[in-house]
């Protein structure tokens, strides 16, 4: 079945029955794992490749948009196989912001890095490089773990997450003072290509 993801979405768009708030992706198939707030991100197909789809949102709403349910709370809902776990890919990123620190490397780094990833904690992280205005554009290669599907054996929410420093906090990937946190501390949108698959 080519595109459920997205002939879903558009049908439920058109009909009226998206809430412009957290919903449940159902598909025709069964209910996800996957929730999201589409009025958070604008999305367009990929013309290029098969379930893909282009998204564009507020650098704020990348860690909010949507969020996916780990594999124990999906089974004690709805059974073990009685529902699909959706999983997106992200094939590549960019950022724009006005904050011109945001385009400048940090001290030792030969260009601005940036690294959409999950928000669940794999250990070291290396950032993709950038070019001056679209940080990661020239990269738009997938991140190290670039899936985001929901966990097993927990009871832990998974999101994505756009990184704009290395594990530790001193580990600054671009000359924006760097605030201690992960995520961007500058303004701006977030461009995505984002593959999704459906087990």
């Amino acid at each position: 079945m080519r595109r459920p993801f997205l002939s879903a979405v558009a049908g439920l768009v058109a009909a009226g029955l998206l809430p412009a708030q957290v919903s449940r992706v159902v598909l025709p198939s069964g209910p996800t794992n996957m929730w999201a707030d589409w009025a958070q991100v604008a999305t367009v197909p990929d013309p290029a490749l098969p379930d893909t789809f282009l998204a564009v949102m507020p650098l704020s709403s990348v860690s909010s948009w949507a969020f996916w349910e780990p594999d124990t709370s999906m089974d004690l809902t709805f059974g073990a196989g009685n529902w699909k776990q959706l999983t997106l890919s992200a094939g590549g990123w960019a950022y724009l912001s006005s904050s011109p620190c945001a385009h400048q490397p940090a001290p030792g780094n030969a260009a601005p890095l940036s690294l959409l990833t999950t928000d669940f904690d794999y250990g070291g992280y290396t950032g993709a490089p950038g070019a001056p205005l679209f940080p990661s554009l020239s990269a738009f290669q997938p991140a190290a773990q670039p899936g985001v599907g929901g966990l097993s054996n927990t009871f832990t929410l998974e999101r994505w997450q756009l990184r704009t420093r290395g594990f530790f906090p001193a580990e600054a990937w671009n000359a924006c003072a760097p605030n201690g946190g992960v995520t961007p501390n500058f303004a701006g949108v977030l461009a995505a290509r984002f593959t999704y698959s459906v087990q």
